[in-house]
């Protein structure tokens, strides 16, 4: 037999204490997914597992009990390790951890395991002889291996959560919950060239729609403008971010665009904007400012400039009535 414990290095010396870390071995082993684990076994292995009827009796059954193990990717915390016995010959360990299932899974999974682990001494190492897996709390559904439509459901709301937290409810754009929760990766996004501009948009005359026409038509002109903005941007610039920073204003970053694409996007933008605003009422219309990027220009600052370039065009637009 291949004794692969002989070549860990343990940091501690009595046989007991290496039971202890041969177990902590295993369980991340079997989270990161690595054939290892069955190393530290013997080949008559015996497992008790938390589902009805799990059981095995050497390692092929063992992993073949287990093999949807390798189908998720999950990690370990909480992990409490307790050393029942030992002697020269064998060792029990038992103890519980928490397994949550990582953020790329298709379902969210976070129980408590619990574990006893008997171990005894083959050529001078502890090899697994028996284990015992539990679950306290069993969500199981007839049928399942794991608690996979549960797990589903509960990835679907936390996702849920997430957008609402960082998407503009009424629009569907990204919000400044978005912006500020991603700053870092917006901000160097935008720093490294070609640089290329930010712009600031704001509704004119959702005031009067609403107070005339109802706030149903203002909220309305605000989709039907978000919309028009998403359009024209995704069409015309290979690269941006579209917000709903608040109320009646706007931001798209786009960190690479040239010039003439910035051109080309307000003329788009006044094109979706005819056929989706104006009709809604002759109230409306928008203003908009904007900032070419420069080498270490922050982010934050080149939004404040083109707000306040906005509210000049505003001012103007205001001045010609």
């Amino acid at each position: 037999m291949s004794i692969i414990t002989s070549r860990i290095a343990y940091n501690v010396d009595n046989f007991g204490e290496q039971a202890v870390e041969t177990a902590k071995l295993i369980f991340l082993w079997d989270a990161e997914h690595d054939q290892r684990m069955w190393d530290l076994m013997c080949d008559d292995v015996t497992f008790i597992g938390p589902l009805p009827d799990q059981y095995a009796n050497g390692k092929e059954e063992y992993k073949e009990s287990i093999k949807e193990d390798f189908d998720f990717w999950f990690d370990l915390y909480d992990e409490h390790y307790i050393l029942e016995y030992y002697d020269d010959e064998v060792a029990l360990v038992s103890g519980s951890y928490l397994v949550k299932f990582r953020e790329t899974e298709p379902v969210f999974f976070m129980h408590r395991q619990r574990f006893s682990m008997l171990f005894i001494n083959v050529d001078g190492a502890p090899l697994l002889k028996h284990i015992h897996l539990s679950h306290p709390d069993n969500l199981i559904q007839e049928g399942e291996t794991y608690p996979y439509m549960f797990g589903q459901d509960l990835r679907k709301m936390i996702d849920d959560m997430k957008r609402s937290a960082t998407n503009d409810a009424m629009t569907g754009l990204y919000n400044r919950n978005f912006f500020e929760a991603n700053y870092h990766g917006l901000n160097n996004m935008i720093s490294t060239p070609p640089y290329g501009y930010v712009l600031y948009f704001d509704l004119n005359g959702l005031k009067a729609v609403n107070d005339k026409e109802g706030h149903e038509k203002g909220d309305r002109l605000i989709i039907n403008f978000a919309q028009s903005l998403k359009t024209a941007a995704l069409e015309v610039v290979v690269q941006s971010v579209t917000l709903r920073t608040g109320g009646d204003e706007f931001l798209v970053i786009a960190p690479h665009a040239t010039l003439e694409q910035v051109g080309a996007l307000l003329r788009k933008v006044k094109q979706e904007f005819k056929q989706r605003c104006a009709m809604l009422s002759p109230f409306a219309s928008f203003a908009m400012g904007f900032v070419h990027l420069k080498e270490g220009m922050e982010l934050k600052d080149a939004v404040s400039l083109a707000d306040e370039r906005m509210f000049r065009c505003k001012r103007y637009i205001r001045s010609q009535r």
